[in-house]
């Protein structure tokens, strides 16, 4: 019985124990302002992930890198073991929202040693703009101002709809929806934390 449980609290330990570092997330061709939302998704999802310091040792170092082509994202992420590339893992995505389900399901998948420290739980709700254009269109995704595509197309729906996150001051252009920087990386760290966006209410101003 002794040995079952040394066993059982090596294999724990070997798989949940293990010091994992992050690096501040490279960004290209998209708001600076994530840099920050996507280094605090790994810290406070993950098991053991901790902001990098070179002062100490990890038993584990991973390098993310994000970038935007044509509004899609790429993220891949450098796995260094003892200083040395160990890895490589990437996932790509045509919006925020499924960034994020992939990022949720898919990176456990390909690293072993990251782990969920609890289940990140999907919350519908809606999108209020409040906008002074007037000339917009049945569906609309939401973008930031490099153009990569948080959110896909959703329906324009009754403004009488409630449960909602707001966003004032905002240019639509016919389908887009584009948010300043500040308010692309809320949006962002929203849909990180599990909120998925159902419609999209329109406020008309002067």
């Amino acid at each position: 019985m002794k040995k079952v449980f040394l066993l059982f609290f090596s294999v724990f330990f070997f798989s949940y124990g293990q010091d994992i570092a992050i690096k501040t997330p490279v960004v290209r061709n998209l708001p600076q302002s994530y840099k920050q939302i996507f280094l605090d998704f790994f810290i406070n999802n993950f098991e053991g992930v901790q902001k990098y310091n070179p002062e100490k040792n990890f038993d584990y170092i991973m390098k993310p890198y994000i970038s935007s082509i044509a509004g899609s994202y790429n993220l891949c992420i450098d796995i260094l073991k003892a200083q040395k590339l160990a890895h490589i893992v990437c996932v790509s995505a045509e919006s925020g929202e499924q960034l994020a389900d992939k990022l949720i399901s898919n990176i456990p998948e390909k690293i072993n040693f990251l782990h969920l420290k609890r289940e990140i739980l999907i919350k519908k709700v809606n999108l209020r703009l409040t906008t002074s254009s007037h000339n917009y269109g049945k569906e609309i995704k939401i973008s930031s101002h490099n153009g990569d595509t948080i959110v896909d197309y959703k329906k324009v729906i009754p403004s009488s709809a409630e449960n909602t996150i707001t966003f004032d001051k905002v240019i639509i252009n016919i389908d887009t929806a584009l948010l300043d920087n500040r308010q692309a990386a809320k949006l962002m760290d929203f849909v990180l934390k599990g909120y998925r966006i159902q419609g999209i209410l329109i406020k008309k101003t002067e």
